[in-house]
């Protein structure tokens, strides 16, 4: 099985050296976003595995994990020269990208970096078709491993920057395709907000807190001491005022935790 999902890439003012006051607006080159997944520590040390070794982490049966370490360039090729190190590339991509039918060939040859989760022992290829977007695709035979690689992928990347721009997710939908076929068995989605995903998961509380709190606001006792010259009344209303407050606070809290449970725990919600 495979996931898959789309990652934008920010571009960054270049200055005109034939006019200082002019800037364009330029993305960052293949090498530069190979540099910044390197720090992921999630690269393969491509001259120290081949294509049986791709083809074991992908197959049936379990393999030990290959060596990690330094990367190599994993770049496309540009010219009709090319090195010994990007056939190598080429060679260690095919085998992946036969799992994945839906691949058009143009992509195919568009492939710039691939990486190793360990811990979940799940391979991952990124692809560059267009200038502005990566697309990430991790293979792993077990939908369990394969959805908590993506998570710890998708975390990674969240809040990362190249010169000093954030990363931002293309498409929150992760699609997850039964292995060699194009058919999605699951969907994800990456939650980018996780406020708003609080309020539409517990609508009814934040309704109640606004509620209360809007009322409690308007029953301030302080504001009524004047106007009401019925102490019964008036202690009523205090403890009205002090009930909504109360519920007010419990709502707020509760909502809280949520937030902080989406924002840590539920980065990509499955369906």
């Amino acid at each position: 099985m495979r996931a898959v999902f789309s990652l934008q890439i920010p571009t960054f003012e270049l200055s005109n050296p034939e006019n200082s006051k002019e800037a364009t607006e330029s993305f960052p080159i293949d090498q530069e976003v190979v540099s910044l997944l390197n720090t992921f520590g999630w690269t393969l040390d491509l001259n120290a595995i081949e294509s049986k070794d791709i083809i074991a982490i992908i197959g049936e049966r379990e393999e030990s994990a290959p060596a990690t370490g330094g990367a190599v360039a994993a770049c496309r090729p540009r010219s009709e020269d090319i090195t010994e190190s990007q056939r190598h590339f080429v060679s260690i991509t095919k085998p992946i990208f036969q799992e994945m039918p839906e691949v058009a060939a143009a992509e195919k040859g568009r492939a710039i970096y691939v990486g190793y989760i360990s811990s979940e022992q799940t391979l991952f290829i990124v692809t560059r078709m267009v200038p502005g977007e990566l697309t990430f695709r991790l293979l792993h035979k077990e939908l369990d491993r394969l959805q908590k690689a993506t998570v710890l992928l998708v975390r990674k990347l969240v809040g990362s920057a190249l010169r000093g721009r954030t990363l931002v997710i293309a498409d929150p939908i992760v699609k997850i395709y039964e292995r060699r076929n194009n058919h999605v068995i699951i969907e994800g989605r990456i939650v980018t907000r996780p406020l708003q995903e609080v309020v539409q998961d517990r609508l009814i509380d934040a309704i109640v807190f606004a509620f209360a709190l809007g009322v409690a606001i308007v029953s301030f006792p302080p504001f009524w001491k004047n106007a009401m010259t019925d102490n019964t009344l008036f202690g009523m209303l205090e403890r009205f005022n002090t009930a909504l407050i109360t519920t007010a606070l419990i709502l707020v809290v509760q909502l809280l935790v949520a937030w902080v449970q989406v924002k840590r725990r539920r980065l990509i919600r499955w369906q």
